[in-house]
């Protein structure tokens, strides 16, 4: 700053408190670029929670911009989610009735479109946006976060439509398919995903939330997997899972607790 304080007191004058208002003012300078945020710190946070939203997905997009686009609601800016849960609903309206078309051969069309009304229904999608953590990463504007939009149902409904989306864009109906098979399962409780299911079934009979701890990832690359140890506080209810990914893990984990449940 010495560079500075020579320049400020030779603009102010060389009469000794024009020397000392320079240095002041120099001074304020300095703190106020140290209030400063550091940005590249924030981008950083921001760029690992989309990393683990992707991989608890079981998606990585190629076009990042796509998913950023998913993950902001309308009162936050301009380029919102809007347009893409517009196509997200309908992609997922048509997989879901593909899927069901298929796995469903006897049953008539007003029971297929039942059991799609299930499975996409607000209360469902936010449900599996919740159990992927799409709160932590989802923009919001500051007077809809003070109303409570991350916990909002339909915001978090909307969101999801969002990222299928995004996805369909990113990677194509395939990819929907996919993506929709690992976190849709049309088998079990009329569309609920097991950890979704393992979660309804644990409050009526325990009162208690199921809890997922991660071990240690192993391996690397392609071939890293994953463990994931499943219990229910307050009972001796305990089952174990590995994936390729901590969200399969977690997933089987649920599905073993479930069958454990059950038998």
């Amino acid at each position: 700053m010495a560079g500075c304080d020579g320049q400020l007191a030779c603009l102010a004058g060389s009469r000794p408190n024009d020397q000392l208002t320079a240095k002041a003012l120099a001074r304020l300078l300095s703190l106020a670029f140290d209030l400063i945020p550091d940005e590249s710190h924030l981008m950083s946070k921001q760029s690992e929670s989309l990393d683990e939203f992707q991989q608890a997905l079981g998606y990585t997009f190629r076009n990042p911009l796509l998913l950023e686009q998913a993950l902001t609601h309308p009162s936050y800016g301009a380029c919102d989610n809007a347009r893409l849960e517009f196509l997200g609903d309908a992609a997922l309206k048509f997989v879901l009735s593909k899927s069901l078309y298929d796995e469903w051969s006897e049953v008539p069309e007003s029971e297929l479109s039942s059991r799609r009304a299930a499975l996409e229904n607000n209360r469902r999608l936010a449900q599996v946006a919740a159990d992927l953590g799409i709160g932590t990463v989802l923009r919001v504007g500051s007077g809809a976060r003070k109303d409570g939009a991350l916990e909002n149902e339909k915001t978090l409904a909307d969101a999801m439509e969002a990222v299928v989306g995004a996805v369909c864009l990113d990677g194509g109906i395939k990819d929907v398919a996919e993506l929709v098979d690992r976190l849709v399962n049309i088998d079990v409780g009329l569309g609920l995903h097991p950890k979704t299911e393992l979660q309804e079934l644990t409050i009526r009979e325990y009162g208690a939330y199921p809890t997922y701890f991660h071990g240690d990832s192993v391996g690397s690359g392609s071939s890293l997997v994953w463990s994931v140890r499943c219990v229910v506080p307050g009972t001796d209810l305990s089952t174990c899972a590995q994936g390729a990914s901590i969200r399969q893990a977690e997933t089987d984990a649920a599905q073993q607790m479930l069958n454990q449940i059950r038998r």
